[in-house]
């Protein structure tokens, strides 16, 4: 569903409760669009963002954050100029053969996070 359909739904409903979450690493999944574009439409109808990076179109998901299409630290900077203050979940990491892998993978995304976050 693009970022458009989004608003259109969140407009038929026209309540203040109904909102949307952006998750960025679905937007260049499903639509090829960059994140930072879209946000400035849907921004004011978000009360979360998913923090997934993306390869490209139908690309690979499983990656640490900053090895895809998704430019974190411009989409953070954006938000926060438009005054989001809503919740940022992780949405995936990097996968690895074992459970000590995956964990070092989300480790890895949570401390790049907080590095953005310290720098905005």
């Amino acid at each position: 569903m693009s970022v458009a359909e989004i608003i259109r739904c969140i407009g038929k409903v026209n309540h203040p409760s109904f909102k949307s979450w952006c998750d960025a690493g679905n937007l260049v999944y499903y639509t090829g669009k960059g994140p930072i574009e879209q946000l400035k439409l849907i921004v004011p109808c978000m009360t979360g963002f998913c923090a997934k990076d993306c390869a490209g179109v139908k690309g690979q998901i499983w990656l640490d954050f900053g090895k895809g299409k998704v430019h974190f630290q411009v989409v953070f900077k954006r938000l926060k100029e438009s005054g989001f203050n809503g919740s940022v979940m992780v949405g995936c990491c990097a996968k690895g053969s074992s459970l000590a892998d995956i964990a070092a993978g989300a480790t890895r995304n949570r401390e790049q996070l907080q590095k953005w976050f310290a720098e905005l």
